[in-house]
């Protein structure tokens, strides 16, 4: 939520932030009472939380993000050498 604090046109992705914390937070609290068979809805919120942080860090702070992260245009492709055998 912290990198949308400043951004008004990215208000969805501020609730959404918000919206996952309470679900992991409701998780945590009601989940110790639950079976094994509901934890998928724990790593479902986790799948999200992740996908929107990057999406989010490469649209309003680029550089901040680590230098492996960084989205970049792929390399053009080398130009392939005759096989030998095509000889």
């Amino acid at each position: 939520m912290a990198l949308t604090r400043d951004a008004p046109d990215h208000l969805w992705a501020r609730d959404m932030a918000a919206a996952l914390q309470v679900g992991m937070i409701g998780f945590l609290v009601g989940g110790a009472a639950l079976p094994m068979a509901y934890y998928d809805g724990f790593l479902t919120l986790i799948a999200m939380t992740v996908p929107l942080r990057l999406l989010m860090e490469a649209k309003l702070a680029p550089d901040a993000r680590p230098k492996w992260l960084r989205l970049r245009a792929p390399a053009a492709p080398a130009a392939a050498e005759p096989s030998p055998l095509a000889r």
